[in-house]
């Protein structure tokens, strides 16, 4: 009871804040402080609920690519291990980026590997619209449970953050499998559900101040509420009939890495 009768007092501090940062944060710097007061408030009373499901619509997805785009190594260090598991009797490798969301993953692939094929899939036509624009693509509307993708057509699927969000995990790797050449290699960096809370909220305070707006840092918080284990993926690959090849990544971290290699059969 005690909590229902704050929540409206809390709620009409922080709309004064958020007030205060709309129009007067550019003219008293003094007052300064508030903002990261403003960010812990949000995410302490409203953070943990999910007020509403996130929807990626275009001024969403706008957002987002703005927000990422300011962490281009994060990508770049991604593309780099998709080229160095490229063989050189590979000329021009089919590249898949599944979950390519606004395409900056795509955009350092096309400078380590020019002449590769990229060919971007994602549920989301928004996110689509903007991987066309950010990177040289073929862009497809599908989803991890269902590539539309022919058998033995692809030498390297790449999947970034994404796994968190896929409905059937299972039937996703077999996709995947699926649509690699024998020996084929698929790359997946993905967020750890054993990564502290603790250390996430911290991360989401850091997120808002650098102006991801709360839409776009509740989007990652609740990501890691779906996130799987390391262990969970290795048994993924194994299931899937995949040899693990390469892994980064610590049991407590925030993000693993793995490569695993299509058996052939």
């Amino acid at each position: 009871m005690k909590n229902k009768k704050l929540s409206p007092l809390i709620g009409l501090i922080i709309l004064l804040i958020a007030f205060y940062n709309l129009y007067f944060a550019n003219i008293i710097k003094i007052f300064s402080i508030i903002n990261p007061i403003y960010a812990f408030l949000y995410v302490k009373f409203f953070g943990v609920r999910r007020i509403y499901d996130f929807k990626i619509d275009e001024n969403t997805a706008i957002r987002f690519e703005k927000y990422m785009k300011k962490y281009p190594q994060l990508y770049q260090y991604l593309a780099d291990i998709v080229k160095k598991n490229i063989t050189d009797n590979i000329k021009k490798p089919v590249i898949l980026d599944l979950g390519i969301g606004p395409g900056l993953l795509s955009k350092e692939i096309n400078k380590v590997l020019p002449e590769a094929h990229i060919i971007g899939v994602d549920p989301s036509e928004e996110m689509l619209k903007l991987s066309k624009k950010n990177a040289y693509v073929e862009t497809k509307v599908g989803s991890a449970e269902n590539i539309p993708m022919e058998n033995n057509s692809v030498d390297v699927v790449v999947c970034r953050f994404n796994l968190t969000y896929w409905k059937d995990p299972k039937k996703g790797f077999f996709e995947i499998n699926r649509v690699l050449r024998p020996g084929g290699k698929f790359v997946i960096e993905a967020l750890n559900k054993d990564f502290s809370y603790l250390k996430l909220f911290v991360i989401r305070i850091f997120m808002i101040l650098k102006g991801s707006g709360f839409d776009i840092a509740r989007y990652h918080f609740n990501a890691y509420k779906t996130a799987y284990s390391i262990d969970c993926v290795k048994k993924l690959f194994r299931d899937a009939n995949f040899e693990i090849v390469y892994s980064e990544g610590e049991k407590k971290d925030w993000r693993y890495v793995f490569v695993g290699k299509k058996i052939d059969t």
